[in-house]
């Protein structure tokens, strides 16, 4: 008897363990923060403004599942299973939170364009090409940097991946070129572009012996020249979605006004640099984290306003919304709050 009860004891402990343990390709969505974002943002050179209620970005929750953890969130309402395939793609874990890092930073930048080009306040723009990667033990290896917005050669613009390829490929091996750059420099007021000339001797292509070799990765890029230096400290949080959220906060922090009448609102969409609002993922636990920690009004992109609305509750009025001009309309529309100073 003894012996027969190891044999049932085994593979049910070993079950166990693997329900315990082993992850599967699901990825949890759970409801996860309201942050206020006049709290993380600072301009340099403006006074730190109260400007009164909250006003939220929202993230989510994002674990891969084991089998027991998925058997316990397939009952809980507030959480969505999906497929990892939807969520990272085919990337690695490593790659898929840098390019979520990386959109956080295109978010904080495209959020700064979109507020001052509401206000009306002129954003330059410079063109280029964007250094994706510089290979080693190549000439582009001794001064060029992945990151970099190469926007002439030789004194020549080179405002798209087309002319920048024609004006390096006309060169010849062997002889110097002059890269104008606009690179990124981090300091204590924030991340500003320095202008940078970086000289270079062209090695010779492997496929084409009269014509000239960099040896960098590129793609058509732009750099907006922000006439304020802005700092949004979001720590490991990742993603574009708090791009609506931050434009609103940079217009209350540059007006030095609320924009929100007294009302406790959140928001959440990409944003571009012209204020148009993107879709984002996992809008439903979104709605709960805010609802939850007080909203009264959410803004989300137009197409996930069902499913925002699915959790809102009775007390929160979701917004679908298209632009960061329209956000601000159906501000200024909603009865002022009792609670506005």
């Amino acid at each position: 008897m003894r012996w027969k009860f190891l044999a049932v004891a085994l593979p049910v402990v070993l079950l166990v363990g693997w329900a315990l343990n082993v992850s599967i390709s699901v990825y949890a969505i759970s409801p996860g923060n309201a942050i206020d974002v006049n709290q993380i943002i600072s301009v340099n050179g403006l006074t730190k403004q109260n400007l009164g209620p909250p006003l939220f970005m929202t993230d989510v929750g994002l674990t891969k599942v084991t089998p027991l953890l998925w058997l316990v969130d397939h009952f809980n309402s507030s959480i969505a299973l999906v497929p990892a395939s939807s969520v990272v793609g085919t990337d690695t874990s490593a790659t898929f939170n840098q390019s979520q890092l990386s959109q956080m930073a295109d978010a904080k930048v495209g959020a700064a364009v979109a507020a001052l080009n509401f206000l009306g306040r002129k954003v330059p723009i410079r063109y280029g090409v964007e250094v994706l990667s510089v290979l080693k033990g190549t000439p582009a290896s001794h001064g060029i940097q992945v990151g970099d917005l190469v926007y002439a050669v030789n004194g020549t613009g080179t405002p798209s991946a087309k002319s920048f390829s024609a004006t390096v490929a006309g060169l010849s091996p062997g002889t110097q070129a002059h890269f104008s750059i606009l690179r990124e420099e981090s300091s204590s007021n924030g991340v500003r572009a320095e202008n940078v000339r970086v000289s270079l001797t062209l090695g010779t292509n492997p496929k084409h012996k009269d014509r000239a070799f960099l040896g960098v990765e590129f793609t058509q890029g732009v750099y907006y020249q922000l006439p304020i230096s802005v700092k949004i400290r979001t720590g490991s949080i990742g993603g574009p979605s708090a791009g609506l959220a931050f434009a609103l906060g940079l217009i209350e922090q540059l007006e030095g006004r609320s924009i929100t009448h007294g009302r406790t609102v959140a928001a959440t969409g990409t944003i571009g640099p012209n204020g148009a609002v993107g879709d984002v993922g996992g809008v439903a636990q979104k709605a709960i984290a805010v609802r939850d920690a007080g909203a009264q009004v959410f803004f989300v992109p137009k197409a996930e306003l069902s499913a925002a609305r699915s959790q809102s509750g009775p007390k929160m009025k979701v917004f679908g919304v298209s632009t960061l001009a329209q956000v601000v309309a159906i501000l200024n529309k909603l009865p002022t709050s009792k609670n506005s100073p």
